[in-house]
């Protein structure tokens, strides 16, 4: 019999904003379109399924589980694959983990694409303006901040803007220092998360001291002390995250498996 392959994109999900994981359905069923995979399941730490029954629910005899997550960190590499394992057929198929999405050079490319689409519509000179990439960052992991520090270094490198700023949710710096730092009178936040949910439509604004105007969702324009803030839509809500995920399979299909039994 031919094996069937399966592939799982792995999110934390929301138990309280269904548009979470509804996003990540979305994404399942764009790729499920494409016809690379006898499956497209997805698999939720807070949702339906559950990381613990997403292979019992599946047929697959191989299985390529995709973090759709911004780093390699806490939920990549720790619950996840301890989640996994508590599926019974977990020790009797093939199961491959790829990187987090989040991880990934192309992911630098989406974020300077967007960088630049932000300049281009409020007028902002590149020399005028300030990157502040905020990641979650956890002190439960010390390599959950890495992809967005990888991230801020390479937007550097491409010289697209006067600074580039990185801040944290849950670790230091925390995004509400940034502001005494900042010279530019100009600033682009870009929320370097997966989920829109409360962290990338309230928490940020909240803490960066802004009012937003015209509007409950991102991206909000705002106006502080001489500066213009635009405090940006996560970057998991880009339907361009799709391409970073389809790039992820395809380097993890041409790589040497990192097989677990």
């Amino acid at each position: 019999a031919a094996v069937r392959t399966a592939l799982v994109l792995a999110a934390h999900g929301s138990r309280d904003e269904p548009e979470v994981n509804a996003r990540i359905l979305d994404f399942a069923e764009q790729i499920r379109r494409r016809n690379l995979y006898d499956e497209v399941a997805v698999a939720f730490h807070q949702g339906d399924p559950p990381f613990s029954e997403v292979l019992d629910r599946s047929t697959a005899d191989e299985v390529l589980v995709v973090p759709v997550m911004a780093s390699q960190g806490y939920y990549a590499e720790v619950v996840l694959p301890r989640e996994l394992a508590r599926n019974q057929r977990s020790a009797t198929i093939s199961v491959t983990y790829t990187p987090a999405i989040g991880t990934h050079p192309s992911i630098v490319e989406l974020v300077a694409t967007r960088l630049r689409e932000t300049m281009l519509e409020h007028q902002f000179e590149p020399m005028s303006t300030t990157l502040i990439l905020v990641g979650h960052g956890t002190r439960k992991h010390a390599a959950s901040r890495d992809s967005t520090l990888t991230v801020r270094d390479a937007i550097a490198q491409l010289g697209l803007v006067g600074d580039e700023l990185c801040a944290f949710l849950d670790d230091d710096p925390p995004v509400e220092s940034l502001l005494e730092r900042i010279r530019t009178p100009n600033v682009i936040v870009e929320p370097f998360l997966i989920s829109d949910a409360q962290h990338a439509a309230r928490d940020i604004p909240r803490r960066l001291g802004l009012v937003a105007h015209g509007g409950a969702e991102p991206p909000f324009v705002c106006r502080s002390d001489q500066q213009w803030v635009i405090c940006g839509a996560a970057l998991g809500t880009d339907e361009r995250i799709v391409d970073v995920i389809l790039a992820v399979c395809r380097e993890a299909t041409r790589a040497v498996p990192s097989t677990v039994k």
